[in-house]
């Protein structure tokens, strides 16, 4: 038996299994501030700069490890906060289509 006022964890895990980017959209607009999400992707840039610069100075790699190393540090996806796609109603509206 559940216990008393317990109803809503389980209602709230079986909606975001169901309607998980929805819920997160709603999340993210409540709380999201822009400034925060740009000071994060600074903070994200100066990191794999620094990550860069480091790499370079690391003598004991060889030439093709070193830009193997550089491509994939250019490749990284950054992910930060939210994916900018859950913020776009247009996605959400068409990746729901088919829920009734």
């Amino acid at each position: 038996m559940e216990a008393e006022g317990e109803h809503w964890r389980r209602c709230t895990f079986y909606t975001n299994k169901a309607l998980g980017l929805a819920t997160a959209a709603v999340y993210v607009n409540a709380t999201t501030i822009d400034a925060s999400l740009a000071h994060i992707s600074t903070l994200v840039t100066y990191v794999k700069r620094a990550f860069n610069e480091y790499l370079l100075r690391k003598i004991w790699m060889d030439a093709k490890t070193r830009k193997n190393a550089e491509k994939k540090l250019e490749e990284m996806i950054e992910k930060v906060v939210y994916p900018s796609y859950i913020i776009n109603n247009t996605f959400l509206t068409d990746f729901y289509t088919n829920v009734s």
